[in-house]
């Protein structure tokens, strides 16, 4: 994948078995994804876009999720280091 390309995806709302509070999975389980909490801020101030890592083609790349359309666009591209 290229910069600049765009992912749909697909939420998948469960319920927390002990507490029943809903949970939403933003990314798809067939592929490693990761936020980057604990090195840099993920969220916009607003709540409005998610920045995370995903290995949606072999390499793992940033990508820019905006949480209402559900779509990711990619924001590196290749190997890295």
């Amino acid at each position: 994948m290229a910069k600049g390309m765009r992912v749909k995806l697909n939420y998948h709302v469960s319920h927390d078995p002990d507490t029943g509070a809903e949970v939403t999975r933003l990314t798809p389980p067939e592929v490693t994804c990761h936020r980057n909490y604990f090195y840099q801020k993920c969220f916009f101030n607003d709540g409005s876009h998610l920045l995370f890592a995903g290995e949606f083609d072999g390499h793992w790349n940033y990508y820019l999720l905006n949480i209402a359309s559900a779509e990711a666009v990619q924001l590196t591209e290749g190997a890295g280091e």
